[in-house]
């Protein structure tokens, strides 16, 4: 499925469903870093390229694209809930009865940021080793 945009903003969920015994629970999962999707092991050099920004959030003169990074930090999480749960909808044919955004290190920070400006798409934020603080992150690094 893509939720298409004008620009390079489109959506590509990537849904797993199981074929029988659901739970009725529903659960999205974050990349981490700049990731804007999901690693699969057989991937990794397409996982290192795509969570590099260059590989997606600069435009062709080099400069950042203020609109595609507002869209990987909020909208595209917003719409990702939405369009996963409509497919889960339309696959079993009810809702699901809970929902959780399970994430790690910048996965936490969209985690928390969604809780925050969409506070009815997660039941729950699961979040795993939390990269919060930015101010002693970049200090440690010189």
């Amino acid at each position: 499925m893509t939720d298409t945009h004008p620009g390079k903003s489109d959506i590509n969920p990537e849904t797993w469903l199981s074929l029988d015994g659901w739970n009725g629970r529903f659960q999205t999962s974050s990349g981490g870093g700049w990731m804007t999707g999901w690693m699969e092991s057989f991937q990794v050099s397409r996982m290192v390229a795509h969570s590099l920004p260059r590989a997606w959030a600069l435009n062709e003169d080099g400069s950042v694209n203020l609109q595609l990074l507002e869209h990987l930090a909020s909208r595209a999480l917003h719409k990702l809930s939405v369009l996963g749960k409509a497919i889960t909808t339309s696959f079993y044919g009810n809702p699901p009865t809970y929902s959780y955004w399970n994430g790690c290190s910048t996965g936490v920070l969209q985690g928390l940021m969604l809780a925050q400006r969409y506070p009815d798409d997660f039941g729950g934020i699961m979040a795993a080793a939390p990269a919060i603080s930015w101010a002693k992150f970049i200090i440690a690094e010189y």
